[in-house]
């Protein structure tokens, strides 16, 4: 290999040696009714799922609702006692989505979101 071709070589392997791995990420949190035109309510019940992404995105993901652990596998079918305010929050590693929703809640019409990067290191 001549200089130059080294020197090109080495030039274009620094910013892959240099470039972040992707982190795992919760890409969405979906709280739904348990089929299509049907909202999530304490008469219907609700399903809830952590759509994720990035190398490690098979890690274990925890819901909770109002803060209580209810799963660790990023999907949970929720049968609420009664129709009020909740917050559902889904964390894996550094990353965490959260959304406040009163039911009955309708999926398609989002009532709030929020989310943050995994190097955000502030909480919601």
């Amino acid at each position: 290999m001549t200089g130059l071709a080294a020197a090109t070589l080495a030039a274009c392997a620094i910013p892959v040696i240099a470039a972040p791995n992707a982190a795992a990420e919760i890409e969405k949190l979906i709280v739904m009714g348990p089929d299509y035109g049907i909202p999530c309510s304490s008469e219907w019940g609700c399903q809830i799922r952590a759509v994720t992404g990035g190398v490690d995105a098979y890690d274990p993901v925890t819901i909770t609702i109002d803060g209580e652990v209810v799963s660790t596998s990023g999907f949970y079918d929720w049968y609420p006692v009664e129709d009020r305010t909740y917050t559902i929050a889904a964390i894996q590693n550094a990353s965490k989505r959260s959304m406040t929703i009163t039911l009955p809640y309708d999926y398609q019409r989002p009532q709030s979101l929020s989310g943050e990067a995994p190097s955000s290191g502030s909480a919601s």
